[in-house]
């Protein structure tokens, strides 16, 4: 239901920008349904999507929308179990987060890396992100994202068996 619509209203989006030629908003579209068909699963069809995007960003000197775009990216590439190259794209989306000064992108990169490289086993470099991602999403007010680093962290720190201090980091991430 809810999906099909999406698309569809996205198809219509992207249709009525290329017709007036507007290839910003052309750019803005193709992100937005490369980011729902990821969502969905639909990794090559959301990659086309993701990679069509960010040509034109990259074409119109969308500085920001070509880092969260890497990062969806990053995502698809991790998705797929390319850890590589979903590391290259989310520092590349890192770079471009600090470059704009975008630090709300850039806690949520550090988050996306910190994940990644929990995953990877790699825990000092995990909880590195994770620290970084935290004093970001606390400084920007992003209570979302912050809760969400917090559990991610809780979960390292478990996995440690640093049990009662995960447990007090799942009651922040609670509050």
């Amino acid at each position: 239901g809810r999906f099909d619509e999406a698309c569809a209203h996205f198809e219509s989006a992207l249709s009525i920008s290329r017709a007036q030629g507007d290839r910003r908003q052309e750019g803005l579209v193709l992100g937005n349904l490369g980011s729902l068909n990821m969502e969905q699963g639909r990794l090559e069809m959301g990659r086309e999507q993701s990679e069509a995007a960010l040509a034109i960003h990259r074409d119109t000197g969308e500085r920001i929308e070509e880092g969260q775009t890497l990062a969806n990216i990053a995502m698809i590439d991790k998705a797929e179990g390319r850890v590589e190259a979903a590391l290259g794209n989310f520092f590349a989306a890192l770079a471009i987060a600090r470059d704009a000064s975008n630090r709300r992108q850039e806690g949520v990169v550090l988050g996306c890396l910190g994940a990644l490289e929990s995953e990877r086993g790699q825990l000092a470099e995990a909880r590195l992100h994770y620290d970084q991602a935290l004093a970001i999403h606390r400084a920007v007010g992003n209570r979302r994202s912050e809760g969400g680093v917090l559990a991610q962290l809780a979960d390292l720190l478990a996995g440690q068996g640093r049990d009662e201090e995960a447990r007090g980091l799942l009651a922040q991430a609670e509050a």
